[in-house]
């Protein structure tokens, strides 16, 4: 929600209230008989009855709008969103009680002794407790509908990159390149070339089923991931053109699918020739709090390396990732002795 419609729904809140306050102060002084329209403004803003009416409700309803959710509502902290609640009302209420003492005397609030204090002191609270409730209430409203806002933003990025990501992992080239590799070895090794239309296969199996799936588990992603490394090698006859790594400390670990794959796309793209070895290195670690991807590819010394992933716009990649894993995730990317280099770290909730 706009910063402009939460101020406009709080400006109404307090407008509403504002004039129940009004037609309140009219109907006691009717009581006493007709009252001028201008003794009724200066009642309203001068009368004990005003900041009775307006000071704990604003004092209860920004401390559990600003403080009671946030912090504790929101993270389900139960205990402290009750021990919070219950000394934000009786703050709100004392802060009146001695607000008014201060300007109306202490005899304002000691007119029977103390028995008035604490009777005062009672209405107070209720008072705050409503309009603590409410501004519960608006908070809650408030962060549904951006709640709201931000899974059907999140939804149309997804759908929008799984467009971009079919096209750049689908098109024609890769596809052609990749079965004419395959056709090749059916002559040599069939055997050879059966496993890799097997891998092919699963890829395209991936991409057009589990990967719409929402969140997979990071054995499958990797186990995708060496399927493209593998397939991609036919490009080369040298093994070493590409290595990769994976270290696991554990296999629990439940993410995205495809968020490394535009960028080892990437260093494929713009990588040194096949001929070289470790032209291109990956490596993942996989703990129980995070996963560690790292990405090196060599590139010509003649060629600026291209700040891109797979055809996929970089800041699409990034609004992707903030969209996906907000607070959640570090990205870096960066040239050092002749090599591009990307890490991604993703943090587990």
């Amino acid at each position: 929600m706009s910063r402009f419609f939460v101020v406009l729904l709080h400006g109404g809140y307090w407008l509403v209230y504002f004039v129940l306050v009004a037609l309140l102060l009219i109907s006691l002084s009717l009581n006493g008989g007709p009252i001028q329209f201008s003794g009724l403004v200066e009642m309203v803003i001068r009368s004990h009855f005003t900041v009775i009416l307006f000071l704990p409700a604003v004092l209860s309803f920004y401390l559990f709008y600003g403080l009671v959710f946030p912090q504790f509502f929101v993270k389900r902290r139960w205990i402290g969103f009750v021990g919070s609640g219950l000394l934000s009302v009786l703050g709100s209420a004392l802060v009146t009680a001695f607000f008014l003492s201060a300007v109306f005397g202490s005899e304002f609030m000691f007119q029977d002794g103390f028995g008035s204090f604490f009777g005062e002191l009672v209405i107070f609270s209720a008072l705050a407790a409503v309009h603590g409730t409410l501004g519960l209430v608006i908070r809650g409203f408030i962060q549904s509908y951006t709640d709201i806002r931000h899974k059907e933003e999140l939804n149309r990025k997804n759908y929008e990159m799984e467009l971009d990501l079919m096209d750049a992992r689908l098109n024609p080239h890769f596809l052609f390149n990749t079965i004419n590799n395959i056709d090749v070895l059916i002559g040599q090794d069939p055997e050879k070339a059966s496993a890799y239309l097997n891998k092919l296969s699963e890829i395209l199996r991936f991409m057009l089923y589990e990967g719409k799936t929402g969140e997979v588990d990071v054995s499958k992603e990797l186990h995708h991931i060496e399927n493209y490394l593998e397939i991609q090698k036919l490009r080369s006859a040298n093994p070493d053109y590409v290595t990769y790594q994976f270290e696991w400390q554990t296999d629990v670990f439940l993410l995205q699918p495809m968020l490394f794959l535009p960028f080892i796309e990437n260093a494929f793209k713009h990588s040194e020739s096949v001929k070289k070895e470790n032209a291109i290195h990956i490596h993942f670690l996989i703990r129980k709090d995070k996963v560690e991807f790292t990405c090196r590819n060599r590139f010509s010394p003649s060629r600026v390396p291209v700040m891109e992933t797979g055809g996929l716009g970089n800041s699409l990649i990034r609004r992707r990732l903030e969209l996906l894993y907000p607070q959640r995730h570090q990205l870096k990317q960066w040239v050092e002795d002749g090599e591009y280099c990307v890490t991604l770290t993703v943090l587990a909730e």
